[in-house]
C-alpha cells in the first residue's frame, strides 16, 4: 500500500533478554513514534528470562491507557526473530509491516521519514534502517540509532 489519506502500518518490536536495551529503546519508541501512523502495535518477547517481558507488560499497560488502539503484546517461546515476526504478520491488520528490534534507539520523526522513503519508492517492497555506531551511540545510550536524517532509499 502506498501513502494516502487515513495510510496506517503495522509496528512490531521484538525482544529476548535484553532489558538492559528495552529500559531505553521501547520509551523511545513510545515517545518518538507517530502514532497516527500506526494500526496495530505488536510487542513480542521470545521467552525473555532476564525481566524484558515484565518491563513491556508494564510499559505497554502504561501506554494503552493513553492511546486508543490495538496493541498485541505476547512473551512466549518463538524459537527466534524470523518465527516472531511470522506471528506478527498473521495478525497484521495492514499491509506494512514495520519491524523495530530491542536494540534500536529511535529518534523522533523516525517513522515518517521511514515510509516518505518506502511510499516514494515503488519498486522497494523492504527498507531497513541505517545504524550508527561509537561516538554516536554513546550519546543516545544503546546499541544501535536510527536517524531519521539520514534516512534514504
Amino acid at each position: 500500500t502506498r501513502p494516502g489519506v487515513g495510510v496506517r502500518v503495522d509496528l512490531l518490536y521484538v525482544a529476548h533478554n535484553r532489558l538492559r536495551f528495552t529500559q531505553e529503546t521501547f520509551p523511545a519508541l513510545l515517545a518518538n513514534t507517530n502514532w497516527e501512523l500506526v494500526e496495530k502495535l505488536h510487542v513480542l518477547d521470545d521467552d525473555s528470562t532476564d525481566g524484558t517481558a515484565g518491563f513491556l507488560l508494564a510499559e505497554v499497560t502504561e501506554f494503552y491507557d493513553r492511546q486508543d488502539m490495538t496493541i498485541d503484546c505476547v512473551s512466549q517461546k518463538f524459537g527466534g526473530p524470523v518465527a516472531a515476526m511470522n506471528h506478527a504478520i498473521k495478525r497484521c491488520e495492514t499491509d506494512t509491516l514495520v519491524k523495530v528490534d530491542s536494540d534500536l534507539l529511535l529518534c523522533p520523526g523516525w517513522l515518517d521519514a521511514l515510509l516518505t522513503v518506502l511510499w516514494a519508492n515503488p519498486r522497494v517492497d523492504i527498507l531497513g534502517f541505517e545504524a550508527g555506531f561509537g561516538d554516536q551511540c554513546e550519546a543516545y545510550g544503546a546499541g544501535l540509532f536510527f536517524d531519521a536524517a539520514a534516512v534514504r532509499a
